[in-house]
């Protein structure tokens, strides 16, 4: 059986552990008070920022330790005991020599978190301060530790902006709200300006799950935290990322922006077959219901595998319907260094989950695709 032992191997997927006080120290002095900080309980610390409970900091404390401890992931947990890889960029070299990782697709860990914060103006905020600190963190090895953007899309020439000086600071794409606001969906015609920025500039948008806009809270709501919700393991994060595709793809997005990447990052990829099934099978059986016909007789899953992207951690289901997909359009990621990360086991487990696929097949999902759709040398 052919490995991916010797393979170079790039995670499309990992994370960085954001230090307790960047933004208490950088945002400007009128928003510090409303600043992203640690606040200690009994049961374990949390991330507070503007009055709301933002998330728990056991997302950087248990790596690895699904391998060894399960039972000790847990919530309650305390910041001091994060991994140093996660915000010391020498140290997150060495964790990527332990895993055999070559280069590493950088993502927030808490910064995905605060775009569900209600306050727009202060989202953005966070994110610029958050994108000059990852610049400075990648300098350490530019070639190995690869910067995505993070990108408020509420406000939309701003974004544009921020993107275009990303991308001067050496970032190879971004990362967009999973859903935006619920008054701006991805169909309206504003966003052009933001595609064309991201084609033109030859960026990458992600949707990350975690990155949901939620705009104005209820009454009374002190938390944001999904923690609550994924305690069961039920949430379907796939959701939003069929319907961000949806509206962009039957708004013609990929039609006037052939060029444009966008793919959902971390919601695995088993739910996309039957997804993109469904498309096909309305769009053909149903033509008088469509709400735009293709060009040049296009159909939605030729749009799929020309514009769409997917990146999974472990999903042996997904990876059995790779060809529905598009294998050239699938991308491994190790999520470092979260609870669910496959670190420090990837290549052993990337062994077990790609066991079926030719040497081809193997090299363009360990790495190959990341390089093509990021354009890396």
């Amino acid at each position: 059986m052919t490995t991916i032992s010797g393979y170079p191997l790039i995670s499309a997927d990992s994370h960085i552990f954001e230090p307790a006080d960047l933004w208490t120290t950088r945002l400007p002095k009128a928003y510090r008070s409303r600043a992203p900080h640690i606040e200690h309980g009994p049961k374990g610390d949390w991330w507070y920022c503007d009055g709301l409970q933002i998330t728990a900091p056991y997302s950087g404390t248990a790596t690895g330790m699904r391998f060894t401890e399960p039972e000790k992931v847990t919530a309650n947990a305390r910041i001091k005991d994060a991994r140093r890889g996660g915000w010391v960029p020498e140290e997150t070299i060495k964790d990527m020599d332990i895993d055999g990782v070559d280069k590493c697709m950088l993502y927030p860990t808490t910064g995905t978190a605060l775009m569900r914060l209600p306050d727009s103006v202060l989202v953005s905020q966070i994110a610029g301060i958050y994108n000059s600190w990852l610049a400075e963190f990648c300098s350490a090895s530019p070639k190995r530790l690869l910067g995505l953007a993070a990108i408020n899309t509420d406000n939309i020439p701003e974004a544009v902006k921020e993107l275009q000086r990303c991308a001067k600071l050496g970032f190879v794409g971004a990362l967009i709200p999973i859903r935006p606001l619920p008054s701006m969906p991805y169909d309206l015609p504003e966003y052009d300006a933001l595609w064309a920025a991201a084609q033109d500039l030859q960026m990458p948008l992600a949707l990350h799950i975690s990155s949901q806009r939620m705009g104005p809270l209820p009454p009374g709501v002190t938390s944001i935290s999904l923690i609550g919700k994924q305690r069961h393991g039920t949430e379907a994060n796939d959701s939003l990322a069929r319907d961000s595709l949806g509206e962009m793809l039957f708004s013609g997005v990929f039609e006037r922006f052939p060029k444009l990447r966008v793919g959902p990052a971390e919601a695995e990829m088993g739910w996309a077959p039957f997804f993109i099934s469904r498309l096909d099978h309305r769009y053909i059986m149903r033509p008088g219901m469509r709400s735009r016909t293709f060009k040049d007789g296009m159909i939605p899953s030729q749009l799929f595998h020309r514009n769409v992207f997917f990146t999974f951690l472990e999903d042996p289901i997904g990876v059995t319907l790779r060809n529905v997909m598009g294998v050239d359009n699938l991308m491994w990621g190790n999520d470092y260094p979260h609870a669910e990360s496959t670190w420090p086991r990837s290549r052993q487990i990337l062994d077990e989950v790609l066991a079926g696929c030719s040497e081809e097949e193997k090299i363009k999902i360990s790495g190959g695709n990341a390089t093509r759709i990021y354009h890396l040398n």
